[in-house]
């Protein structure tokens, strides 16, 4: 992974979306316009001190890296001898083990910090998130890839004509979740129809 030679606001807009919600603590589906894009992911590179990253095709934001060679010389290096943290840390008891647990995580790559940390915001976020009332879907993927579905309605509830309304004809009762999902539905699908009783899963 090297430094971009592009700047994130000349990046195709999907792209700013991926990388913002991967820093920001209220991911977004999409920006109201290009210009609100560029504003967004600008401040947010600025506030949270990252840099571009390409490894191939792919982009991403980390952090830049602390200098250690600046400063009072009180800093402390997140990658200090493993030896030395056992010394200190390590006297066989449960608390210590998880010192130790911590201590070790602080010694990964430090994109690799960054990425654990970037899914524990999402999932944090999600956790927090209120389910939304009057049968609206709740969040996607919620479904083990072996439950079955049950059809309960008798007709095809979906607009004739609609994506909406072919996928659901994909519904077979006693197939699985993976077979609906490789057949061309979606999980989005299994939390609508799942909510409004068009079908059941267990």
């Amino acid at each position: 992974m090297t430094p971009s030679n592009q700047k994130a606001t000349e990046l195709k807009t999907s792209t700013i979306v991926a990388l913002y919600n991967a820093h920001a603590e209220k991911p977004v589906t999409k920006f109201a316009d290009r210009a609100t894009a560029e504003t967004r992911i600008a401040k947010l590179i600025e506030d949270k001190g990252l840099v571009l990253m390409i490894d191939g095709d792919t982009f991403s934001l980390v952090e830049k890296e602390p200098d250690f060679s600046k400063g009072s010389g009180n800093e402390i290096d997140p990658l200090e001898d493993t030896e030395k943290t056992v010394r200190e840390l390590s006297d066989g008891s449960p608390e210590d083990e998880q010192k130790l647990e911590e201590k070790t995580d602080e010694q990964k790559p430090l994109a690799e910090r960054i990425a654990e940390a970037a899914a524990a915001r999402k999932a944090a976020a999600a956790a927090k998130k209120p389910a939304k009332k009057g049968g609206r879907r709740g969040p996607a993927g919620t479904y083990a890839d072996t439950a079955k579905i049950t059809v309960v309605v008798t007709e095809n509830p979906k607009k004739a004509g609609t994506a909406s309304h072919t996928r659901f004809a994909v519904y077979k009762t006693g197939m699985t979740v993976a077979e609906f999902l490789k057949a061309g539905g979606k999980r989005a699908d299994l939390d609508w129809d799942v909510s409004h009783k068009f079908v059941s899963i267990a």
